[in-house]
C-alpha cells in the first residue's frame, strides 16, 4: 500500500470515530418524551442512517469514484430533504413517514405472500414472512396497517425541498445524482462510453468500463451532507455540542494529505 492511500485510511478512521461521538452527544442531549416517540424514532432514525451512509462510503476507498458515490450521495440528499421537511411540522411529518413505512412493510408481506403460493410452500414454513409479519405487529397490527402506494410525504421530492427551503440541493445534487443512480443517458453516455474516432464509423459511441482514481471530494461531499444533517439536527432541538465537527477536522487533514503529495 503506498504511502497515500495509507494516509487517506488513517484519516478517515479518525474522522469516523470523530462522527460518531458527535451524534452520541447529540442523542444523549435530547430530552426524550414518551409522548413524542414518534418524532424521536424518525428523527434521530434519519440521522442514525445519515452517520451509516457516511461512514460506510468511508470505508470503501475505491467507491470514491463517480461510479459509486454519487448513489451514496444521492441516498444522503434523500435523507437531508426528508429530516428537513419532518422538522417544518415535526408531528404531522413524522408520523406520515413512520405510517408509509409500516405500509410497504404490509405490502412486502402480500408480495411474500404471493410467492409463496406460487412456489406451493405454507406461509407458516417461511422464516422470512414470520419475520416480516412479527416485525411488523411489533409496531402495529397487520390488520390496523394502511398500504399508501404513493409517496411517503405525499408530494414529490422537489415540491418537500422546496417547503423545506432545500430546492437548491434538490436542483443542484438530487437531479444529477439521480442520473447514475437510474442509469440515465446523462451518466451513461459520459461515464460508460466513448466515440470512436473513426469517420468510417459515423464516430460511433462504444461501451467502456473504465476504472476511475479515487477521488477524495467524493468523501468530503458526504461528510458535508452529514454535517449539514447534524446542524439542522442541533437547530431543530437547540443543542449545543461540545465535540470538535469531524468534517471541518477531515477537510483539513485532507488538506494536509493533499499538501504532502504536491
Amino acid at each position: 500500500m503506498n504511502e497515500h492511500l495509507k494516509k487517506l485510511l488513517e484519516a478517515v478512521s479518525v474522522y469516523e470515530s470523530m462522527a460518531r461521538k458527535e451524534f452520541i452527544e447529540r442523542i444523549h442531549g435530547l430530552k426524550f418524551d414518551l409522548n413524542k416517540e414518534t418524532e424521536f424514532s424518525a428523527t434521530t432514525g434519519l440521522l442514525a442512517r445519515q452517520l451509516t451512509l457516511a461512514v460506510e462510503l468511508s470505508r470503501g476507498l475505491t467507491f470514491w469514484t463517480s461510479h459509486i458515490a454519487p448513489i451514496i450521495h444521492r441516498c444522503m440528499i434523500d435523507v437531508t430533504i426528508s429530516l428537513e421537511w419532518i422538522f417544518q411540522n415535526i408531528s404531522e411529518n413524522s408520523k406520515k413517514y413512520i405510517e408509509y413505512g409500516l405500509g410497504q412493510m404490509k405490502l412486502m408481506i402480500e408480495h411474500r405472500k404471493m410467492q409463496l403460493l406460487e412456489d406451493n410452500i405454507k406461509e407458516e414454513d417461511d422464516p422470512v414472512l414470520q419475520n416480516y409479519i412479527s416485525f411488523l405487529n411489533s409496531q402495529r397490527a397487520e390488520i390496523l396497517t394502511e398500504v399508501n402506494v404513493g409517496s411517503w410525504s405525499g408530494k414529490s421530492t422537489r415540491a418537500i425541498a422546496e417547503e423545506a427551503n432545500a430546492i437548491d440541493l434538490y436542483n443542484y445534487a438530487f437531479t444529477p445524482f439521480s442520473n447514475c443512480v437510474h442509469s440515465m443517458w446523462p451518466h451513461v453516455s459520459v461515464y460508460n462510453l466513448t466515440r470512436t474516432n473513426n469517420p468510417l464509423h459515423k464516430y460511433t459511441f462504444l461501451p467502456i468500463a473504465p476504472l476511475l482514481p479515487i477521488d477524495p471530494q467524493q468523501m468530503l461531499l458526504a461528510a458535508k451532507y452529514l454535517d449539514r444533517s447534524f446542524k439542522e439536527f442541533d437547530k431543530f432541538y437547540s443543542l449545543s455540542i461540545k465535540e470538535p465537527s469531524s468534517y471541518q477536522w477531515l477537510v483539513d487533514e485532507f488538506e494536509k494529505i493533499s499538501n504532502q503529495l504536491d
